[in-house]
């Protein structure tokens, strides 16, 4: 009989043991929080804990009074569905001289599920995902002595993924949340897969911090809707000195000799549609970069022929991401990565106050190409490996003969999916680089080689395999060869999907199938074009 799932998160096996993002649609619920906006003063809220202050509206936004040096708590119970996941968000006003922290927590008096603003930071609007563990939850303010910083527009949604009426956004999927991701055209391209990777860079958004030299720049305060759908963006504007210069930020960095690195940054078009990515300081590559035209997505070298590899990705909503990629010299301990405003091809713009362009999200990884965004404040950030499989005994497995059949698109290509054990001698390997669809090695079977396979490009793949019987094919034209050498892999407890071992996707997975029975070569060609 056949076994029957609700959707793919039923099937598979899936951790992260850090948030993701990913470009997505995303649309909300409806609004959880009664009188967030706080139109009819504090209605619908209940003030609890042992303080003394008083809170009240004043100028549209709750603040608390009077407090003494105990806690006072400010709250309300919000009904949740365990097991999904919900925005909780707030604005912040104005500041007050008490300490003040709003989150989400199991009581009227904790905040231990989530923190949504945690202390006297600066104005603005903050938020945090959460995924509910019980059917209510409270969303609590907590004030200490003196008066408290000002919030308005509290709120929490539960998140839908990939509705028909969602918004492509560059969402930061919390802890072993699977990230399906699209194009800029709305295309889903499939379940990402991964490595781990580091962001070097301490501060990611906040381009006014101090790690960021500024030159002839204007304030770089964040107020532009950035990819990620929220006040999150900066207006990268020159100083208005006057006359004609550079204007840049660059960030020094650490690195090591003969290694490859990959800087990348967010980028939109506003007063001028182009951004330099520039490499300084380094014997290997010499001081050079690329031009990245936010128009049109293309890329134009500095000078020359830069010993780097430059790539331009649309991310939707006039917003790209450029980056670039080079490995380091014999003697390279230190460099800087710099962008500049730039106007076509040139790195000299008017200092008029209105040479600008949009960025958000700067990053630079150790690694050979740029992989998805992740967001640093005050330290590096290290995302951590997807890590997907099927268990053997969920669909069915033939010991004796099976075909594979995948979907995939990567950027760098490497494991599609993996049949075995999750060791490196007990694993038969598809797509394992450029030159092989099906590799397998260990002492429960033979290795086998079988040339036709792919590097980067979206394909469709197949490998048929049996007793001394592997036969693969891409898009429709089979391998060539046959391999008639070939054991199957022993005791397999999983299929392992864009991961083996140590090895990664760095992909997509759009569709995944597996069929008990070793199709014939023709079969396997056709399933495939």
């Amino acid at each position: 009989m056949a076994r029957t799932y609700d959707n793919y998160a039923d099937l598979i096996t899936f951790t992260r043991a850090s948030s993701g993002t990913a470009l997505r649609p995303i649309s909300y619920g409806d609004e959880l929080v009664t009188n967030g906006t706080f139109d009819t003063g504090v209605s619908g809220w209940d003030t609890a804990g042992t303080g003394t202050g008083t809170w009240a509206v004043t100028s549209g936004s709750v603040q608390c009074t009077g407090a003494t040096s105990f806690s006072n708590y400010f709250n309300q119970p919000i009904t949740c569905v365990v097991g999904r996941l919900y925005i909780a968000s707030v604005d912040v006003t104005s500041q007050g001289t008490a300490d003040t922290y709003l989150g989400v927590g199991n009581s009227i008096v904790d905040r231990v599920v989530a923190d949504i603003y945690d202390g006297n930071n600066a104005n603005g609007f903050y938020s945090v995902t959460f995924v509910a563990t019980q059917t209510t939850h409270y969303i609590v303010a907590q004030a200490f002595a003196g008066t408290s910083d000002a919030l308005d527009n509290i709120s929490i949604k539960e998140v839908l993924f990939d509705q028909p009426n969602g918004t492509l956004t560059l969402f930061n999927h919390p802890t072993n949340i699977p990230r399906i991701e699209y194009d800029s055209d709305g295309n889903r391209l499939g379940l990402l897969v991964e490595e781990s990777r580091t962001n070097l860079l301490t501060y990611s958004e906040d381009f006014t911090d101090a790690s960021w030299t500024k030159v002839r720049t204007g304030t770089l305060a964040i107020d532009a809707t950035g990819p990620d759908g929220q006040t999150s963006a900066v207006t990268f504007v020159d100083d208005g000195g006057g006359g004609a210069s550079t204007v840049n930020i660059q960030n020094n960095v650490t690195v090591s000799t003969n290694t490859t690195y990959t800087a990348s940054i967010f980028a939109k078009a506003d007063q001028l549609d182009s951004i330099l990515v520039y490499a300084v300081n380094f014997t290997t590559p010499s001081d050079n970069g690329y031009y990245f035209n936010l128009s049109n997505g293309t890329y134009t070298a500095y000078s020359g022929t830069p010993d780097m590899t430059p790539l331009i990705q649309d991310v939707g909503n006039g917003w790209y991401r450029c980056s670039i990629t080079f490995t380091t010299g014999a003697s390279d301990t230190a460099g800087s990565i710099r962008f500049f405003v730039a106007d076509g091809a040139s790195p000299t713009v008017d200092r008029d106050g209105t040479s600008s362009i949009l960025i958000y999200g700067a990053q630079f990884e150790q690694g050979s190409f740029p992989t998805s965004y992740i967001p640093t404040s005050g330290s590096t950030a290290t995302r951590s490996a997807d890590v997907a499989s099927i268990g053997v005994s969920e669909f069915g497995y033939n010991q004796s003969e099976g075909t594979v059949v995948v979907d995939v698109s990567s950027i760098k290509g490497s494991v599609v999916s993996a049949l075995g054990d999750g060791t490196f001698t007990n694993d038969l390997r598809f797509g394992v680089n450029g030159s092989n669809i099906a590799r397998g090695t260990g002492s429960g079977f033979t290795k086998t080689v079988t040339s036709g396979g792919y590097d980067g490009e979206a394909v469709k793949i197949a490998i048929g395999i049996d007793e001394d019987n592997y036969y693969s094919a891409k898009n429709g034209v089979g391998a060539g060869v046959v391999d008639t050498s070939s054991s199957l892999p022993p005791n397999p407890v999983s299929l392992y999907i864009g991961k083996d071992y140590g090895f990664y996707l760095n992909g997509h997975i759009k569709s995944l199938r597996y069929i008990p029975r070793r199709l014939t070569n023709a079969q396997i060609e056709a399933i495939t074009s």
